[in-house]
């Protein structure tokens, strides 16, 4: 393998940040321990109307092997595969493009949601 993961550990870029008086939106992505952290957060009183919760967080996880082959997709051994996922997967939709590309591949990735302010 021509690139290291560790040139990754602890960085973070934004995918989508987003705001508006009734709705907001941030999602990263970020490398913690050689694993690929998806992290949203929308909130705001629409979140409250469609969801019943002011606030809903949620990630998506790659564990390191999953991780790997993803950066390994992404051509990590030419360029910077967080940059690559900022440009081909930034957006409102960003988790899900994401995720269903790598499933495509058979790359795997959990998912933990969590709503508040009921």
């Amino acid at each position: 393998m021509a690139w290291n993961m560790e040139e990754y550990e602890g960085r973070k870029v934004v995918l989508c940040q987003e705001a508006s008086p009734d709705f907001s939106t941030l999602i990263t992505a970020e490398v913690k321990k050689g694993c690929l952290i998806l992290s949203g957060k929308d909130e705001g009183p629409s979140m409250q109307a469609f969801l019943g919760v002011g606030r809903y967080e949620y990630t998506y996880s790659f564990d390191a092997d999953n991780t790997g082959k993803l950066f390994e997709a992404l051509g990590a051994d030419r360029g910077d595969a967080l940059a690559a996922i900022q440009v081909r997967f930034g957006g409102m939709n960003a988790c899900s493009r994401l995720t269903r590309y790598a499933r495509s591949l058979g790359i795997q990735s959990s998912f933990d949601a969590l709503g508040e302010g009921t």
